[in-house]
């Protein structure tokens, strides 16, 4: 009788529509209790999506499964060689160069006459461009490469790959 209604006894709550107990952190509702459809909890990305949520199993289909910023991560990257030019560019944080090749290269992948072929970024590259009139099975260019690590192990690490996984500390694997 002091004149205000459920005072210290409101909480929020999130809506949680998809039902899979976590809830929309957009989405409040103000309530005395748990009101059906809704959480406690504000950590689900797609509340639209049962099966997206910070518990779910991330999945190699281009979503964030598991609500945690990243798409993918754990799945590989294909090397697969369609067409003819520069089909991909791998960043020098993927690559195992020891850091010592130059900060923000990268290694660009060009497909020529259907197999992938590698470049380090800035150095001179065959396939970047007009492409060799005949192939010699060349897959990589190691013209000027200065590092050790990249001109020892650049080819070998890469060569009949068809897929490479880039973990989330930026480390490359096959």
């Amino acid at each position: 009788c002091d004149g205000a209604v459920d005072e210290d006894v409101l909480s929020f709550f999130f809506a949680d529509l998809d039902g899979d107990g976590f809830g929309d952190p957009d989405q409040t509702v103000l309530a005395c209790t748990l009101p059906e459809d809704a959480t406690t909890d504000a950590t689900d990305c797609d509340d639209g999506d049962p099966a997206v949520n910070p518990a779910a199993t991330e999945s190699c289909d281009g979503i964030d499964d598991d609500c945690d910023a990243l798409v993918d991560e754990g799945c590989p990257d294909s090397l697969a060689c369609s067409g003819t030019g520069l089909i991909h560019v791998i960043s020098d944080g993927c690559m195992n160069d020891g850091g010592g090749s130059g900060v923000g290269d990268s290694l660009e992948v060009y497909c020529f006459n259907y197999v992938a072929r590698f470049c380090l970024s800035g150095e001179a590259c065959q396939w970047r461009g007009t492409f060799p009139a005949t192939d010699d099975g060349t897959t990589c260019e190691r013209s000027g490469l200065s590092s050790d690590y990249m001109a020892n192990a650049w080819c070998e690490y890469w060569n009949g790959h068809a897929s490479y996984y880039c973990s989330t500390s930026e480390q490359i694997y096959f």
